[in-house]
């Protein structure tokens, strides 16, 4: 069976992934590690992985992208 679009696996998980504690976004993205992979880039406001979060969905990975959150200029 082959996984769906990226954009369609990010919708899918995006209700969840948000209602996270210490998330603060999710996007689809290209891996830090494995460059040549798509994968779903967590963004994230604490340490460590936070509970709610699934490490992969529907085929890929997601990768946790560590910062202090989001400011509107």
């Amino acid at each position: 069976m082959s996984r769906p679009p990226l954009k369609d696996a990010v919708e899918h998980c995006r209700a969840e992934v948000m209602a996270a504690s210490g998330v603060v976004g999710i996007a689809a993205g290209i891996s830090r590690t494995h460059p040549e992979r798509h994968c779903i880039h967590v963004y994230v406001s604490c340490p460590g992985w936070p509970t709610g979060v699934p490490h992969t969905v529907d085929g890929y990975d997601v990768e946790l992208i560590p910062g202090k959150g989001f400011t509107a200029f």
